[in-house]
């Protein structure tokens, strides 16, 4: 009896032994690698953000690529990284601070999960170990307007051309664009949802007119958001009022 009191706990400590050398290379990679991000403001309650791995040189060679899996309102909540240079870092756009999950994919197919609130308010002193300076975040998108073209056609009736003028990034986010006309129009509300190929501008719409008039525009994005636009349009004519 005396022998098996003596030998149970040697064999205790032997089996947590080998479980130490198992599972902590994994546990100390997991405590290196870290979640940060930095966020713009963008005006109006929403920000710009990007998030990205914050660890040693030594440890970022050792992740292949990171699987984020943002808020279910995004419209693709799950992004997958694989850029090395930039930290394997994801951006997106939004109002909210909110619980981030991550699944970091080491090159030898192993692991590890992540979580991390994102932060939309700059923090002090806020300390982010990367061994060469996080590439810069995305400028911010550029003034989203409303703009026509003009051509006379016949005596006073001209044509006119209206569009959305944006960055390509923030026509890629727009799914329709509502055209509310003037009411003497036999369809005054014209839907457009095809953005169109031509950079910077999209959502082309087209009609006759014989005289200038405010076209009240609403575009609704793919995340549920809503703008409301008016513009007047400008005639061929010159020296015409708007």
């Amino acid at each position: 009896m005396a022998y098996y009191k003596n030998i149970r706990p040697l064999s205790l400590f032997i089996i947590g032994f080998i479980l130490i050398l198992t599972i902590s290379p994994k546990f100390c990679m997991a405590q290196d690698i870290q979640l940060a991000n930095n966020a713009t403001y963008l005006g109006e309650g929403r920000y710009e953000w990007t998030v990205f791995v914050s660890a040693e040189k030594a440890v970022l060679d050792k992740i292949k690529y990171v699987e984020y899996t943002l808020h279910p309102t995004f419209p693709e909540p799950k992004r997958v990284a694989a850029n090395r240079d930039d930290n394997f870092s994801i951006s997106a756009k939004g109002w909210g601070e909110f619980l981030l999950r991550a699944k970091v994919v080491l090159n030898n197919g192993e692991t590890i999960p992540v979580e991390y609130w994102l932060q939309l308010k700059p923090q002090e002193n806020q300390e982010i170990i990367t061994d060469s300076p996080l590439l810069p975040p995305p400028p911010p998108p550029k003034e989203l307007i409303v703009e026509n073209t003009s051509t006379i056609t016949k005596g006073d009736r001209w044509e006119w051309r209206i569009y959305i003028v944006a960055d390509d990034r923030t026509l890629g986010e727009i799914e329709c664009v509502f055209y509310i006309l003037h009411p003497a129009y036999p369809e005054p509300i014209r839907e457009v949802c095809e953005k169109g190929s031509e950079p910077g501008i999209g959502f082309f719409m087209a009609d006759m007119a014989w005289e200038s008039f405010t076209v009240e525009v609403k575009i609704r994005f793919k995340d549920g958001r809503t703008e409301f636009h008016k513009h007047h349009l400008t005639s061929p004519f010159p020296g015409e009022m708007k």
